[in-house]
C-alpha cells in the first residue's frame, strides 16, 4: 500500500493523521510494524505543474473522445496565448500583427496561428502564469461538467492555489 500526502498545511496534516491511525492500529494490534517514509523531494512547483496540466489532459480528453495532444493544442489556443500575449510585449506584437492579416490573408493568417500555438509552450511558463493557466483550465472543464482529479502527490498544489 502506497499513498503519498504533501505535508504543507494544517488540514493535510490531519488528513494523514487521519489516514494512518486506522492502519497503524490494526497493524500494531498484529504486532507488524509500519513503515512510513518521510521525503523531502524538492520538485520545482512549475514542474509539478506540468505534470498536473498533462494528467488532466488526459482526464478532459478521455471525456469528450479527443486525445491528450490535441487538447494540449487546444487548451494553448484557449489560454495561455492570451497570458502570454498579457505578459510578454514582444509576443502582443507578434500577435497583432497576425491578426492584421486575417482580414486581408485569411489563409495565411490560419497556418501562421496554428504555428503560433504549436510552438507555444508551457515550460516556458512561470510559476505565476501556469498558475492561472491551471486555474483556466479547472474553471472551463467545471463549466463542462468535468471535475478534474488531483492525484495525492499533487494535491498541494491546489491547496496552495486556494490560499
Amino acid at each position: 500500500m502506497n499513498k503519498t500526502f504533501g505535508l504543507v498545511s494544517d488540514s493535510a496534516i490531519a488528513d494523514f493523521v487521519n489516514y494512518i491511525n486506522p492502519i497503524w492500529r490494526k497493524l500494531a494490534a498484529e504486532k507488524t510494524p509500519i513503515i512510513v517514509k518521510i521525503s523531502t523531494k524538492n520538485e520545482d512547483y512549475t514542474a509539478a505543474q506540468r505534470r498536473l496540466y498533462f494528467y488532466w489532459m488526459g482526464q478532459f480528453a478521455n471525456h469528450i473522445g479527443s486525445d491528450k495532444d490535441d487538447q494540449h493544442h487546444d487548451f494553448k489556443r484557449r489560454f495561455l496565448i492570451a497570458i502570454y500575449r498579457r505578459d510578454d510585449a514582444g509576443f502582443a506584437a507578434m500577435c497583432d500583427s497576425i491578426a492584421k492579416l486575417k482580414t486581408s490573408e485569411p489563409e495565411e493568417h490560419r497556418a501562421i496561428g496554428e504555428q503560433v500555438i504549436k510552438l507555444t509552450s508551457i515550460t516556458k511558463a512561470t510559476k505565476q502564469q501556469m498558475t492561472q493557466y491551471l486555474d483556466e483550465i479547472f474553471r472551463f472543464c467545471a463549466a463542462q461538467g468535468v471535475s478534474l482529479r488531483v492525484p495525492d502527490d499533487l494535491r498541494y498544489l491546489r491547496e496552495m492555489q486556494e490560499k
